[in-house]
């Protein structure tokens, strides 16, 4: 077991040096510390170096209003995420497997992270559309330790890129109806991984190339409020080996409800609502399936 704390401070400007272009550059500091951990086994209680890392994050953001439907956008950042205590000290051990903490494992390093994109005001039709590119080193990736049974650890032996392109096109089709479509296309791969190279251009795991979604609203209090809503996964890979297919799915959800009294509201919730048998995520040879069909009323 274990704690982490962590501590941050941000702070942002904002300035217009030209009409119609905002300049807005920020900064967060953070740090995060691991302690006050122990293991116990055989031996007895064995306690854990702590551990203590400092980012510093800067981000320049640029917005500018083209013209009056029309506004261009980008931004350059970094960043860092910190690995969990189940990653540092519990680990796992899904059927036939063994994933082992690491207590070494140090934070994912964003280096360098930009976009740019544009955003359109067509009165109630409000498209946007973001080109995005991101590299991070460090990053966690499980490694084999032993095949028979088989025991991983992750650890801080990779480098990745995702970049790709994300499109929203928020629509307020009428007083009560409002639709959201979104689409995101992202090609993440390990670009460098000296514990094994043989990985090097292999898909990051649980990272689908497509995935799109819609949230359908309808909003009149006389009558009910409700949420449609369906997202769709393309193929993923559950190892990174990218030997274990996670599988492509579309899983439809429904919310509504309606307030009788003051005092009385009435709901239903539906989840995965064709009932889509599918695999959500792998845990070593243990595939893990999604929700299943789920109702309830109240």
């Amino acid at each position: 077991t274990g704690l982490t704390t962590t501590v941050g401070f941000f702070g942002q400007w904002a300035v217009t040096p030209i009409p119609d272009l905002i300049v807005a550059p920020s900064a967060r500091v953070d740090y995060w510390q691991n302690h006050d951990a122990f293991q116990i086994d055989e031996a007895g209680r064995a306690p854990i170096p702590a551990k203590k890392f400092a980012f510093f994050s800067p981000r320049l953001a640029v917005r500018w209003q083209v013209v009056e439907p029309l506004a261009v956008r980008g931004a350059v950042y970094r960043g860092f995420v910190a690995p969990n205590l189940q990653a540092l000290y519990r680990g796992a051990r899904p059927q036939n497997s063994i994933i082992m903490p690491n207590p070494e494992l140090t934070p994912e390093i964003l280096r360098v992270g930009g976009e740019i994109g544009s955003d359109l005001a067509l009165g109630p039709f409000a498209p946007r559309l973001t080109l995005f590119w991101n590299e991070i080193q460090d990053a966690i990736t499980p490694v084999t330790v032993s095949a028979a049974p088989l025991v991983t650890q992750a650890r801080n032996v990779a480098e990745t890129r995702n970049r790709g392109v994300a499109v929203a096109a928020p629509w307020r089709i009428s007083r009560r109806w409002s639709l959201l479509p979104d689409y995101t296309y992202a090609d993440s791969i390990i670009t460098s991984n000296p514990a094994n190279p043989n990985l090097e251009g292999h898909m990051v795991t649980d990272l689908p190339r497509h995935q799109a979604s819609f949230k359908l609203g309808f909003d009149d209090p006389r009558i009910a409020t409700a949420r449609l809503g369906g997202r769709y996964l393309r193929r993923r890979w559950g190892n990174e080996t990218n030997t274990q297919n996670l599988d492509e799915h579309f899983v439809l959800d429904l919310s509504a409800s309606r307030r009788l009294t003051k005092n009385l509201e009435v709901y239903f919730d539906g989840e995965n609502l064709l009932d889509r048998r599918y695999t959500s995520v792998q845990i070593g040879s243990l595939p893990v399936l999604g929700e299943p069909l789920y109702v309830a009323l109240g």
